[in-house]
């Protein structure tokens, strides 16, 4: 079951976080029923000859443990295959997309390796046809942010929010609130754990779009104690969100609750 990241794991993610994304399990070279279910993603900028590449389409699969890049500056689209930590060329012809906005690679899609990849602080770094190729983490949005915002930053975000789906039950009862509510989810785009749940509480404020509830997001940096907010407020991890009724606090949710945070929210307001 997902849970929140506190001070402890937190510590873990500093300089190998790139490592610790993208270095699976599992070793070995991708079989075709692995290479299906790529999701949008949004984890990192990609610059090719130093210049940001434009157009960017990234996708991620869990399962085949890695990641595709496409944009209309590269001939074929580019696999970065973590488990053999190697860099290979797709035959366009291969990526099927499906309704759903994933992609699936079909047999025989993978028709060249161009060769392994470095990982250099918060970047990976390799060379397609004489040109190095760089992908960095984004920097973390932080502060204040809107849904939009968040969506913006990560694609992934939005994707994930549009296959939630809510309890019915649950939402009438949100609905039906007649006291001035706010949630407000303290995150960190660079969060595992945020990038699953955050996008389920995005899709709730869109599904509680003119009622009582309204929501706010505040990003925080990889170093958390960075911000003051964290002690101010009593954050221990990551994602934590705070109910407010009349602007009174009056729960706390973490990653377990935020697991479905309709049901979460509901249980905070009915005892309260």
């Amino acid at each position: 079951m997902d849970r929140y990241l506190g001070f402890h794991e937190i510590r873990h993610l500093g300089r190998m976080a790139l490592i610790a994304m993208l270095a699976l399990s599992t070793a070995g070279m991708l079989g075709a029923q692995a290479m299906q279910g790529f999701e949008p993603s949004g984890e990192f900028e990609v610059e090719l000859a130093g210049e940001e590449l434009e157009g960017l389409e990234l996708f991620h699969s869990d399962r085949a443990g890695a990641y595709l890049i496409m944009a209309p500056a590269l001939k074929s689209p580019l696999l970065v295959n973590t488990r053999s930590r190697s860099i290979e060329a797709v035959s366009l012809m291969k990526v099927s997309k499906n309704d759903d906005g994933t992609i699936d690679l079909l047999n025989g899609a993978v028709f060249d390796n161009l060769g392994p990849f470095q990982t250099r602080h918060q970047s990976l770094v390799f060379n397609v046809k004489g040109q190095q190729m760089t992908l960095k983490v984004k920097p973390a949005l932080l502060g204040n942010q809107k849904a939009q915002s968040l969506s913006e930053h990560n694609p992934g975000y939005l994707f994930k929010s549009a296959a939630y789906e809510l309890d019915g039950t649950q939402m009438e009862a949100l609905k039906a609130e007649k006291r001035d509510v706010s949630v407000k989810i303290f995150f960190g785009t660079w969060c595992p754990v945020c990038s699953r749940l955050v996008p389920k509480v995005m899709r709730l404020e869109e599904g509680l779009e003119g009622s009582k509830i309204n929501f706010e997001y505040y990003g925080l940096p990889r170093v958390m104690t960075d911000d003051p907010v964290t002690q101010e407020m009593g954050i221990k991890g990551v994602p934590t969100g705070i109910v407010y009724v009349g602007g009174k606090e009056i729960g706390r949710l973490t990653g377990r609750e935020l697991h479905k945070p309709e049901a979460a929210i509901q249980k905070v307001l009915s005892g309260a």
